[in-house]
């Protein structure tokens, strides 16, 4: 029976892909974390929130800044007041993939 451990550390992948015939655009992704987690003390430490995909930096893991942080059009963050992870991604071509990942703590 799963049940939350105060203190336990969990990690999040979420993966976008492009399965149709012509490059997807403006693709934004919004993630509430729950209540019973938190980032850090409600704000996400640099490099928490990663975005990797071939048309950021030939396909290498960008980390994200407290503040959010933009990749040419691309960007990622954490909106405190409502413990959102976002992330918007510019362009993912036809048979691509894109992949946030982020760490939550249980209180």
């Amino acid at each position: 029976t799963p049940h939350a451990i105060p203190g336990a550390v969990m990690k999040y992948t979420i993966t976008v892909a492009n399965s149709g015939t012509t490059a997807a655009t403006s693709i934004t992704l919004a993630d509430r974390i729950q209540a019973m987690v938190t980032a850090g003390s409600l704000a996400y430490k640099a490099g928490t929130i990663t975005l990797a995909y071939p048309n950021v930096s030939g396909g290498a893991t960008q980390a994200c800044a407290d503040t959010g942080s933009t990749f040419g059009s691309d960007t990622c963050s954490f909106t405190s007041g409502t413990n959102t992870v976002n992330a918007l991604i510019n362009t993912l071509s036809n048979g691509q993939t894109a992949t946030v990942t982020f760490q939550v703590t249980i209180q």
